[in-house]
């Protein structure tokens, strides 16, 4: 997958995306999970990369997330990547975005994560809060999306379901759950919430059948999201 002493950061990348995302797990010490990948790129020796379910950048730092742990890595020097500090969460994380100063990490037991990343070589949880859930919705989907403004949207996950949590994050110290709302009564949903991203204070929800589409809301106003309109998406025979 890489030569030694000439396989840059990219390359292990991209072969981490190939394997279904991977952490960076830097270390000399016994991986008792295995490694996906083993690369002496870097000048500082071996390193290892272990699965992850989730990857983001921010300012020269990519942020790694596991089933149970958040870990710092620095790539401003992509030819010379190292492990600055990692933080264990949970036992069943899902997702995970970072923005500004803070990463947001969901599990599987609806429970949002707030981290503190300012300082990369010192990660501090914040906070870690229930998500919410409305009657017959037990787990929020495992799609996370952090919205510019200081908010985020958990889509709830489950056949049929049709809810968006909304959280006011402006202080990841207290997460403050806004609204909990859901597209027009007439668009009919039974896989949701199946990716999401956001631009601004516009947010797009895909679903699965009886079409596959995408529904876009408004997020002017968090507290009161509108829904926008739907995309229709053409499936291959």
């Amino acid at each position: 997958m890489c030569n030694s002493l000439k396989c840059s950061f990219l390359t292990v990348a991209a072969v981490a995306v190939t394997l279904g995302l991977s952490q960076g797990a830097f270390a000399d010490s016994d991986h008792s999970r295995g490694q996906l990948l083993r690369c002496t790129a870097s000048p500082r020796g071996d390193f290892f990369i272990d699965q992850a379910v989730r990857l983001d950048m921010s300012g020269g730092v990519l942020y790694a997330m596991t089933s149970n742990t958040l870990t710092s890595i620095d790539v401003s020097d992509p030819a010379d990547p190292f492990e600055i500090s990692s933080v264990v969460l949970s036992s069943s994380l899902r997702n995970m975005v970072v923005e500004g100063d803070t990463a947001y990490c969901l599990d599987l037991d609806s429970i949002l994560h707030c981290v503190d990343v300012s300082d990369p070589a010192n990660m501090q949880v914040v906070s870690s809060t229930d998500v919410p859930a409305p009657a017959g919705v037990t787990i929020p989907w495992t799609s996370l999306l952090s919205a510019a403004d200081g908010h985020i949207f958990l889509p709830h996950g489950g056949n049929n379901s049709r809810f968006i949590s909304a959280f006011d994050v402006m202080n990841p110290a207290v997460p403050i759950h806004v609204t909990t709302f859901t597209p027009p009564a007439e668009i009919e949903v039974q896989f949701w919430g199946t990716a999401m991203a956001s631009l601004d204070s516009l947010i797009a929800v895909a679903t699965g059948l009886p079409v596959n589409s995408v529904l876009l809301f408004d997020t002017s106003d968090p507290s009161n999201p509108v829904f926008m309109s739907q995309v229709l998406m053409n499936s291959s025979s």
